[in-house]
């Protein structure tokens, strides 16, 4: 004989599991979305994006067996960075963090080789020139003709967002201009030039600029 209150028990333990198993299972499809669209791209690395994709398949396995149990409060954690990653772009993220890091960057897990250090030039990033002057010194990348595409940050320089890990610790990385006039700061633009140096500091001289749009990937 079932005692007292059972049946409504019963049927408050059912409602919570379908509930746990609607937010893995929306945790789950949100991370496998983002990875299929590309979007998990904006946020994190790329090598990052297949262990994203792996872990929402994992969860929507989880949330099919329904063999687990969340409570709100736990519910409603792991939904946060989903729904902030929806409401907010990648810029937004790297700006709420930039002002709290310090300390140059160096070169990051997935990476390939730097054209600049094996002596060749062509398109490059404002990053890829960064690293080779700290390792070889501008006057060593002298002369090296290059092709940039970065977004304008003042009326002689331009900048790329760079993330080590994901947006949120994303931090600026300039790149000075001479020779060439550029657009109002927050446009993009391709840079052809040659790479000289100055003060102890590369730059680039630039003999051709072209207004382009914003990349897919803004962040690198």
């Amino acid at each position: 004989m079932s005692a007292p209150g059972a049946p409504a028990v019963e049927r408050v333990a059912r409602r919570a599991s379908r509930s746990s198993r609607l937010v893995v299972a929306a945790l789950g499809a949100g991370l496998v979305a983002a990875a299929a669209s590309g979007r998990a791209g904006l946020y994190v690395r790329g090598y990052f994006v297949p262990v994203l994709a792996v872990t929402g398949a994992g969860l929507l396995v989880l949330a099919w067996l329904g063999t687990h149990r969340l409570s709100p409060r736990a519910g409603a954690v792991l939904l946060l960075p989903l729904v902030v990653a929806i409401g907010i772009g990648p810029r937004q993220a790297a700006s709420v963090s930039q002002g709290q890091l310090s300390g140059g960057l160096g070169a990051r897990l997935g990476d390939g080789p730097n054209p600049l250090l094996s002596g060749r030039g062509g398109p490059v990033t404002v990053l890829q020139i960064d690293l080779a002057a700290e390792q070889v010194g501008p006057v060593a990348l002298m002369g090296r003709q290059v092709v940039v595409d970065a977004e304008v940050a003042g009326p002689s320089s331009v900048e790329r967002l760079v993330m080590v890990c994901c947006a949120a610790d994303a931090r600026p990385v300039t790149l000075t201009v001479h020779g060439a006039h550029l657009p109002a700061p927050g446009k993009w633009v391709e840079l052809r030039g040659r790479l000289s140096a100055g003060g102890g500091d590369v730059a680039l001289t630039a003999d051709h600029v072209r207004s382009i749009p914003v990349p897919a990937a803004p962040i690198l």
